[in-house]
């Protein structure tokens, strides 16, 4: 049974993450109850530049559904760079059935490598409401 709107708890999951280099996809929270992705940022230290073949994608996932993403610093194609020890937001999906979970699901912290790019080590912040 959902609880009443004023006593839905909230919480933020973090993932710190090192130096990445390759695709892949880092596991970071299994939803213990039906709950829904609020707001998702992403923090980085060091920064990456944006670069046409040397970039990453950053995404939120729950299996192949994206919850939130791609940030990407593919220039060309939109991407920007992610500014040194900032803040970034990753759009949720506007769609809101992706970004409700399940009890049972597990979010992913999910990259895609183009070219020779390096993810600095960085942290990031999943923002949850139980429902």
């Amino acid at each position: 049974m959902p609880l009443p709107k004023g006593r839905r708890k909230k919480i933020a999951i973090t993932l710190d993450h090192a130096a990445l280099t390759a695709t892949g996809a880092i596991k970071m929270y299994k939803a213990p109850r039906r709950c829904e992705v609020e707001k998702v940022d992403y923090i980085n230290p060091t920064g990456l530049a944006g670069d046409p073949a040397n970039f990453f994608e950053l995404r939120i996932k729950n299996g192949s559904t994206v919850v939130a993403g791609p940030r990407s610093t593919e220039n060309d194609n939109g991407g920007t760079t992610i500014a040194a020890d900032t803040f970034i937001d990753i759009d949720l999906s506007a769609t809101l059935a992706n970004r409700v979970l399940a009890e049972g699901d597990v979010l992913l912290f999910d990259v895609v490598e183009g070219g020779t790019a390096t993810l600095p080590a960085g942290r990031v912040i999943v923002h949850l409401k139980f429902l």
